[in-house]
């Protein structure tokens, strides 16, 4: 009887807990809850480490959003941020090209950074864009190549039906062929 509860006979070793599932709603905050305090206890256990390392240890207030903010406008005052003109990797001082939201969320999943919900929306919506693209894409390469397949059948078919034997006369051979096929495709309209 160590650390498994019997019922019925049976062991419940090896067996999810099925009370969480039974609870509902208060099952899926407890889950959170766990979530979270193990997130931050991580997170405590690695700035200890930094520091006793002797690492800088970043401060634990900043979320990390400040690059998310760089590019955007002071409401109050009407001004741009200076962050806008920071020097590019070249060296010029010149402005960046600014970001589009769909790059700022892509930064963001790379830094792995929570995203919010319409962030994850525009994601999203933004893959199936990108997978619409490329079927259409592929679509046309398809449809291309069955044009030029056809056309250098045609091709070769024009240049059978053109030749002709040592006196002149045209190869009847290919032309009886050509009838044949026309017939069949009248068959299988």
């Amino acid at each position: 009887m160590s650390g498994s509860i019997q019922r019925g006979g049976r062991s419940n070793r090896g067996r999810k807990d099925t009370r969480k599932y039974l609870q509902g709603k208060q099952g899926k905050t407890d889950e959170i809850r766990r979530a979270l305090t193990h997130r931050a206890r991580l997170r405590k256990n690695y700035f200890k480490l930094l520091e006793r390392e002797g690492l800088d240890v970043p401060q634990r207030g900043t979320t990390g959003n400040e690059s998310y903010d760089n590019g955007k406008k002071d409401v109050s005052s009407g001004e741009e941020s200076v962050n806008e003109y920071e020097k590019t990797e070249d060296g010029s001082g010149k402005p960046r090209k600014p970001l589009s939201e769909i790059d700022i969320i892509k930064d963001k999943v790379k830094k792995h950074e929570s995203l919010t919900f319409q962030e994850r929306i525009l994601l999203k919506k933004d893959r199936r864009e990108k997978d619409r693209e490329r079927k259409m894409n592929k679509t046309k390469e398809k449809v291309e190549s069955m044009k030029l397949s056809d056309l250098k059948r045609q091709r070769q078919t024009e240049r059978i039906q053109n030749t002709k034997t040592r006196k002149g006369q045209p190869l009847m051979g290919p032309r009886i062929n050509n009838l044949l096929d026309k017939i069949r495709q009248d068959k299988n309209k």
